[in-house]
């Protein structure tokens, strides 16, 4: 599979479209900030060859501060599209992953599957 970072938006403007996401998405608090990220994933080959689907979610992502300490996601339903993900060998789809921050980290990072690491500023 291949996992693109396409787009990320934070601050104020992310949380004007988490909060019209869901009314009850709680703002960000002092001093933080929401990030959102769009990531891209292609299927390209079922390696077991049994026709089943690849199954990925926002769960499957983790934040990391400058200083590589590991956060689990905040709890908001994310815009559309979530990064809830269901492909079959060939195909591909793309959602939004929402991270929360402190508003002056020098260097957040997307974690996903405790392997690949993106930039998100």
């Amino acid at each position: 599979m291949t996992i693109t970072l396409l787009e990320v938006i934070s601050g104020d403007e992310a949380w004007e479209l988490i909060k019209a996401a869901n009314q009850f998405n709680d703002p960000p608090g002092e001093g933080m900030q929401y990030i959102m990220a769009k990531f891209s994933v292609t299927y390209h080959t079922d390696i077991g060859g049994e026709d089943r689907p690849l199954e990925l979610n926002s769960v499957d992502f983790s934040y990391s501060t400058s200083s590589y300490r590991i956060e689990d996601l905040p709890r908001v339903v994310e815009p559309d599209p979530a990064f809830d993900i269901e492909l079959y060998e060939g195909a591909t789809g793309e959602g939004w992953v929402v991270f929360l921050a402190n508003a002056d980290e020098e260097s957040p990072k997307a974690v996903f599957l405790d392997a690949l690491w993106f930039d998100l500023k």
